[in-house]
């Protein structure tokens, strides 16, 4: 039986890994509504985004990759790794979204730089960081950079890491060079 306490990371190939745990974590409120557990089985929001014809990096990943890898664990402390083909998940994906299949010698994989996950784990590090600096402000105000830039409709990586202010190394945001008081503006 799954545990609750800690849920699955998955892979793509050899793409990189994407932990549900840590994105579980990036969300706000009581009542989760990213993912459901229940019993054997766990629920997970990959992509909430409905325009037409916008195929999202991770199903990308999906549709021209070969394997899943999943590595769960138990309530009894077990960590599982299982694989799953990705054989039909081209056609299978296709469809769902309303899109032609893509070509694997065609059409590479559309996030070439970082994930969306990679650079908002990196971000949330950032502002985990920020709260021991003595200044309650500067990790307050990472937070809210980071919640604006998420809610922003239309992203891709390039533009949410525009938005953070995150150089390409992934590493200062825009917020903590800036004088106290100022936050780096959504869109810049």
């Amino acid at each position: 039986m799954l545990t609750s306490d800690r849920l699955p990371i998955y892979r793509v190939d050899v793409n990189d890994p994407i932990d549900l745990d840590d994105l579980k974590k990036l969300e706000v409120g009581s009542d989760p509504s990213l993912y459901r557990i229940a019993g054997r089985a766990i629920q997970f929001i990959v992509w909430g985004d409905t325009r037409q014809g916008f195929i999202p990096p991770v199903l990308r990943q999906m549709m021209l990759g070969e394997t899943i890898h999943v590595t769960y664990f138990t309530i009894l402390g077990e960590r599982i790794e299982a694989e799953i083909t990705l054989r039909r998940a081209n056609q299978a994906i296709a469809q769902f979204l309303r899109v032609r299949p893509l070509d694997p010698n065609a059409d590479a994989v559309e996030e070439p730089a970082e994930s969306f996950a990679l650079i908002a784990k990196r971000f949330q590090e950032l502002c985990d960081d920020l709260r021991f600096t003595g200044n309650d402000s500067d990790y307050t105000r990472c937070r809210d950079l980071f919640f604006r830039c998420t809610e922003t409709p239309g992203q891709t990586a390039d533009s949410f890491q525009s938005c953070l202010g995150v150089q390409p190394a992934g590493t200062r945001p825009a917020a903590a060079q800036n004088a106290p008081g100022e936050a780096a503006a959504p869109g810049r």
